[in-house]
């Protein structure tokens, strides 16, 4: 299993230290951005419930299962549908959460990481602006961090983690001092940009769809084939492989017979020491052809990861699977006689993960401390008395009528 707290990586902060630590600055900034993208959508939701209780057409035959569950709730039929369709949002966006929180803490180390990014920030955020992050090298600071601002706030709607504008206005700070003049990240976008499908409109869910060349598709399905029948190849023989097969690639555009697919990565970083770590988070409960895509996905990630960054060794660039939300390790395997698709080395623990994303040991711990304080800011709010206004207001509104 990877240590990550090796000699690449040292522990950098004293978990005894609070006073001034930026660790748990971020963990407090967390804390309250969560709480915040939580009670806003909770006043949304409180709202779109009241319309549709006061506007809708009770009797027509389509609203018929609704209104019977509606009617049998009541009085109580409007509160419960906000905090039922809240907890169902909440657990739906739960990765995006986790990958937001995870940035959040690396983004208070600037001396571990020269840049750190995940899915839905910059491919999602700025992939798809009028202007491209290679082209934000070359204008000021000042205009850079305009350009972000604008963008991040034109595609926060819906957005949990960017519901204020304070917050927008720091992310775009951040990006912006990490992207302006640093040749090598933009290069390296400008790389993966040219592979999209399209770039105006190639992006899934902050996804990003690129050409999979044909070479890169053909050694996948090999390894996942030979995976099967329990002949998996060494790890440092793929890692070998794909590095020489990015080599061989680069500087050409794919020819026809490539195919085009979404290309997920949940946190990327840059270290210090020039090292690139990409992380793919996986459940414990991933079905067998989810984790065969999985498999996959490590695969085509560390190829891109080579191609678009330059020339690098294959121990510089370091691909992991990591059990960001379960305690255990390993997926779960029902069938005894199914073979392991990947190397121990390839997963990371929930300790592992986080330890790494905090610089500490127990970086797990500083996940559980986001919660309670987002919990407690919350029960200041006393939502219960709020829903309990909510259905006031809503009895007075339909006497009304």
């Amino acid at each position: 299993m990877v240590n990550p707290t090796s000699s690449h990586q040292q522990s950098l902060f004293d978990p005894s230290a609070d006073n001034g630590d930026p660790i748990r600055q971020s963990v407090a900034r967390a804390a309250e951005r969560l709480a915040a993208a939580l009670s806003i959508r909770f006043e949304e939701m409180a709202e779109r419930e009241k319309r549709v209780r006061l506007h809708a057409e009770w009797d027509t035959l389509p609203n018929m299962p609704a209104r019977l569950i509606w009617e049998a709730l009541e009085p109580g039929a409007a509160p419960f549908f906000v905090v039922y369709k809240l907890m169902h949002e909440a657990r739906s966006v739960l990765p995006k959460i986790y990958r937001a929180i995870a940035w959040e803490l690396c983004s208070a180390q600037p001396q571990r990481f020269r840049l750190v990014t995940y899915r839905e920030q910059l491919w999602s955020l700025l992939a798809s602006g009028s202007l491209w992050p290679e082209d934000l090298s070359e204008l000021t600071e000042s205009d850079a961090r305009r350009f972000i601002l604008d963008t991040l706030i034109e595609r926060s709607a819906g957005d949990w983690w960017y519901s204020r504008e304070e917050d927008c206005r720091r992310d775009a700070e951040w990006i912006a001092n990490r992207i302006v003049g640093n040749n090598q990240i933009s290069l390296g976008l400008a790389s993966l940009r040219s592979l999209q499908l399209s770039q105006s409109n190639a992006l899934t869910a902050g996804n990003v769809i690129l050409n999979i060349p044909e070479n890169l598709e053909m050694l996948a399905g090999q390894i996942v084939s030979q995976a099967r029948e329990g002949e998996l190849p060494p790890l440092n023989e793929l890692q070998n492989r794909l590095a020489g097969l990015a080599r061989e690639i680069a500087g050409h555009r794919f020819r026809q017979g490539s195919i085009n697919a979404s290309l997920p990565f949940d946190l990327f970083t840059l270290e210090e020491d020039q090292r690139i770590r990409i992380v793919a988070m996986t459940r414990v409960k991933a079905s067998r052809a989810e984790q065969e895509e999985l498999r996959r996905r490590l695969i085509y990630l560390r190829f891109f990861a080579h191609y678009a960054f330059g020339e690098r060794e294959p121990e510089d660039i370091v691909v992991t699977a990591a059990f960001y939300a379960d305690k255990k390790t390993g997926h779960e395997n029902w069938l005894p006689k199914k073979k392991p698709l990947f190397h121990p080395e390839e997963f990371w623990s929930f300790d592992d993960f986080w330890n790494y994303v905090a610089g500490r040991e127990n970086g797990g711990q500083l996940v559980e401390e986001v919660t309670q304080q987002a919990a407690e800011k919350l029960r200041k709010q006393d939502w219960v008395t709020k829903l309990r206004k909510f259905v006031s207001e809503e009895s007075k509104e339909e006497k009304k009528q």
